[in-house]
């Protein structure tokens, strides 16, 4: 028994694929090798800032990318035509204005039923990972400037700390000066207050010296 393959016809492929496209939930593109708009879901239309596929179809993909981003653009382009797999990071400018920042996924398509060599292009925005990454960068920055005023106040606090222990010490000196200065200015009113024989002896043995000696002198 030969079995032999059904006939497909291209048109009833091609609208099967049209229902894929569709139904899918992604952002996702026909693209031929030039980056002409073949085909793209309403995803992609959202992403694209249109209304209908008729504003996007036979459309260059460039136009909704920077001048600035153009080259990087056709790179990929180029590559993902030649049938390598690529990824490229860029920006899309949708039609109400403004810049989207996207992620593109680009494979080439081997065969299509219209026989137009083509790649499809998978897309999503990634302005809410943009935001997230700023969002974290900034916390990021804010923990160094507050570890960098932590710092600076602990180098405050040690320097107050070795001034205050200098003040303490230069303290501690004045006040054994003056201690000294007030022994020694006791020790010096005590001396005053002596007779003129001289200081007093511990025994007590220096007037009664001055008062044998009497007016003439030492005695015999």
């Amino acid at each position: 028994m030969n079995v032999t393959e059904p006939d497909i016809d291209p048109s009833a492929e091609a609208a099967h694929l049209r229902r894929l496209l569709d139904t899918q939930p992604g952002c996702l593109m026909r693209l031929a090798d030039d980056g002409t708009l073949l085909a793209l879901n309403k995803s992609a239309l959202a992403l694209l800032g249109l209304t209908s596929v008729a504003q996007a179809l036979g459309r260059d993909f460039s136009t909704w990318i920077p001048a600035d981003e153009r080259l990087q653009w056709t790179e990929f382009l180029f590559g993902v035509a030649q049938g390598k797999p690529a990824s490229l990071e860029c920006h899309v400018m949708p039609a109400s204005g403004g810049l989207q920042p996207a992620l593109l996924h680009g494979v080439p398509i081997a065969q299509h039923p219209d026989g137009i060599s083509s790649i499809a292009v998978a897309a999503r925005g990634v302005a809410a990972q943009r935001q997230l990454q700023s969002a974290v960068l900034e916390l990021r920055h804010q923990v160094e400037r507050e570890r960098a005023a932590r710092a600076r106040v602990e180098a405050q606090l040690a320097e107050s700390e070795g001034a205050r222990r200098a003040a303490e010490t230069k303290l501690n000196a004045a006040l054994t000066d003056v201690q000294q200065l007030e022994a020694a200015l006791e020790s010096f009113a005590a001396r005053r207050k002596q007779p003129d024989g001289g200081p007093a002896r511990a025994d007590g043995t220096a007037a009664l010296d001055a008062e044998s000696a009497g007016p003439g002198g030492a005695h015999s």
